[in-house]
């Protein structure tokens, strides 16, 4: 009876992913036809635009993976390991969280949910965050 009862969650959880990514789509393809393209650029640009542009890029990227590293060493203090990776993503979702709401405290409660659920632990999540 197991069997039958994961395929309909299974299925649920497909179907939120796609609409997640399709309302994904839509933001951002709205947010596209706000930009205007021709001023994203400066005008007399040179290879050091694009070299700044790049190098900023990358330092914000590795500032990322930085914090989540950390992250990941405060929680292996607690005896809990969380791969790199997956604390990476629950990072950069606060972020984006974060950035959407008036204040760090909706990025904070999405990544000590998220933790929460990869360490099975609240109280450690909580503390790590």
């Amino acid at each position: 009876m197991a069997v039958t009862e994961a395929a309909p969650a299974r299925r649920r959880h497909h179907a939120r992913l796609w609409i997640r990514i399709a309302v994904s789509a839509g933001l951002f393809a709205i947010l596209l036809t706000k930009i205007h393209f021709e001023d994203f650029v400066p005008r007399h640009h040179t290879a050091g635009t694009w070299v700044f542009l790049a190098a900023g890029i990358a330092l914000m990227a590795g500032s990322f993976v930085v914090a989540s590293w950390r992250w990941q060493r405060v929680l292996s203090i607690f005896g809990t390991h969380v791969r790199l990776r997956t604390l990476t993503k629950h990072y950069l979702a606060g972020q984006f969280v974060g950035n959407l709401l008036p204040s760090t405290v909706g990025g904070d409660v999405l990544r000590v949910s998220r933790s929460s659920a990869d360490t099975g632990n609240t109280t450690t999540a909580q503390i790590t965050s």
